[in-house]
């Protein structure tokens, strides 16, 4: 196995423990796994939080599916669906599953397959993404087609839209205010159904207390990663030290190939590297393919038996090239970390620092990790 991905399971469930620290006990935790457990393995997560979670959340009928038989919790479905997929819930006790439904179609589309799936309503507090907003008529007539037709609805949720980029949540607030306004007027509708209200990602749990409601919806913070450094710097004035993160996954391989070379060679495709002395250069067998984004050509950096490794020349579609000349000893075969830390020289390279060399956000350097990499539990 030339490179893989080790998932440290003890992390994972002290990151569940550091959540249920600030939550009321009677919140209910539900990790999403969504996406492939945002990279680190949907299967060998749900394994390893079965016993410390209440529910799990996923985007695709096909996901639940997936974990359906690892688990005994609730699945939440969040994403989209056609009629079609509903079928395959009919392999599934829908006392377990929940759907969101977003719009009328989707309510007709229950009607017309099984009227006892279960399902939440999602409203729009301002996210204007799915659903409709609280004064949108077509929100009431859902209202009242799910009340015409007593349909299994069990509760309503919405989704903030701008917690982890701001220190100041005055936009969520009002969206929290928002939300609070429509589970007064579902209410009154169904002023005899025991129903239950959510709205809370990481972001939002962490920060907003008045959000942790009958659930919450862990994703990028069960693996230990902050949704922005902005909700760190929030988190850190808010709690101190009490709240803390520790990432779970680290993504390794191995040397394949070390060639030396004179100065003034050019490496790579494109030319886009010459060397300005003798170097050596390892190769690893990554590449924008194993999920390596081409936009860390002759920016990123590796750790080899505890050294930095900077990277020279384009990333190719299944390999890179680092420049080895200062590591001692360096042989064909020793491990190069791409995300993780050096267990003796504590040098790392994290999925942040990936993340502020491609200009993008930490969820996407792990959820682009492929499937067909191994994940290890440790």
């Amino acid at each position: 196995m030339l490179t893989w991905i080790e998932i440290n399971s003890l992390k994972v469930k002290q990151n569940i423990k550091n959540f249920r620290n600030i939550l009321n006990k009677k919140t209910k935790f539900y990790a999403v796994v969504k996406s492939n457990g945002y990279g680190h393995g949907i299967k060998e997560i749900v394994q390893i939080t079965k016993s410390d979670v209440d529910g799990y959340a996923v985007n695709h009928i096909s996901e639940a599916s997936t974990i359906y038989d690892l688990c005994t919790q609730p699945i939440l479905i969040m994403g989209g669906f056609e009629k079609e997929d509903l079928r395959f819930l009919r392999d599934m006790e829908l006392k377990r599953i929940r759907i969101v439904i977003f719009n009328e179609e989707q309510l007709k589309e229950i009607l017309e397959i099984n009227k006892e799936i279960s399902f939440f309503l999602k409203i729009d507090t301002g996210m204007s993404r799915l659903g409709y907003r609280v004064d949108n008529q077509k929100w009431i007539q859902m209202l009242e087609f799910i009340q015409t037709h007593n349909l299994n609805l069990v509760g309503l949720m919405t989704h903030f839209s701008n917690v982890e980029d701001v220190t100041e949540q005055d936009y969520a607030y009002f969206q929290l205010k928002e939300f609070k306004k429509a589970i007064q007027i579902t209410k009154k509708f169904f002023p005899k159904r025991k129903l239950q209200f959510h709205s809370a990602a990481s972001a939002a749990t962490i920060l907003i207390p008045d959000a942790r409601q009958d659930l919450v919806r862990i994703g990028i913070s069960l693996y230990g990663l902050w949704p922005s450094l902005a909700t760190k710097l929030s988190a850190y004035n808010l709690y101190r030290n009490k709240f803390m993160l520790e990432p779970a996954l680290e993504w390794k391989t191995k040397l394949v190939h070390i060639n030396e070379v004179p100065e003034n060679t050019k490496v790579g495709y494109g030319c886009t590297y010459q060397t300005s002395s003798k170097t050596k250069i390892a190769v690893l067998p990554v590449g924008y393919f194993e999920g390596y984004d081409r936009s860390f050509s002759n920016r990123s950096y590796v750790i080899i038996n505890g050294y930095r490794a900077m990277l020279i020349g384009r990333v190719c579609m299944n390999m890179i090239m680092v420049d080895v000349t200062h590591i001692p000893d360096v042989k064909v075969g020793d491990t190069a970390i791409l995300i993780g830390k050096d267990p003796i020289t504590k040098e790392s390279v994290t999925a942040d620092d990936l993340a502020e060399i491609a200009g993008t956000i930490n969820y996407e350097i792990t959820t682009r990790i492929p499937v067909h990499i191994p994940r290890i539990v440790l």
